[in-house]
């Protein structure tokens, strides 16, 4: 194995390879945008281009996995590399988001002094109304399914109608919903 080679399997031998602290690099580089596609075409395309991206350096990278019966390297092809970097790129992907959250949160908070100030308003109070719209936001999408009742009383026309809704019998009650039936041909 040369420097751009990236070693397949564990091991601090493997992780400190300079091939695979390269293709570490490659990956943090576009785990974000991985981590923000909506689809898998997307996702793979973005995997492939860091393949792509190591095969193609001087002298040309390979994802390379050792023998153990003939303790040789073989190219482990390119869908395992893909699979490799997939995976890779998901990492951590619960902080990494968070932090992509925290970041955007951040920034929305900034807007909105540079906004207040510009308006002759206290821009700590203008933080505060929107973080509390944030929040309110937040618990109506939480809720947004709330009356639904799902599950085997679906069928029946079950529906939990929250309190102090229209309707509501008492607290924690679920009322049948009447089935609507056409007129008959005799009424």
């Amino acid at each position: 194995p040369h420097n751009n080679d990236v070693l397949c399997g564990r091991g601090g031998t493997i992780n400190a390879h300079p091939g695979n602290e390269q293709y570490r690099k490659f990956v943090e580089r576009k785990k974000r945008v991985y981590l923000t596609a909506r689809f898998k075409r997307e996702k793979r395309l973005i995997a492939s281009s860091i393949v792509d991206e190591v095969r193609n350096l001087d002298p040309a990278g390979r994802f390379l996995t050792k023998d153990p019966h003939s303790d040789t390297w073989y190219d482990v092809g390119d869908e395992k590399a893909r699979d490799k970097t997939s995976q890779a790129l998901r990492e951590n992907a619960l902080s990494v988001r968070k932090q992509m959250e925290e970041e955007f949160q951040e920034t929305r908070r900034q807007q909105a002094r540079e906004v207040a100030i510009a308006a002759g308003r206290d821009p700590d109070e203008a933080v505060k109304n929107m973080m509390s719209a944030v929040t309110n936001i937040g618990k109506a999408e939480k809720n947004k399914n709330h009356g639904v009742k799902k599950g085997p009383n679906a069928a029946a026309g079950m529906v939990v109608i929250p309190p102090g809704q229209p309707g509501h019998p008492r607290p924690g009650m679920m009322r049948q919903q009447q089935p609507q039936h056409a007129p008959s041909a005799g009424s």
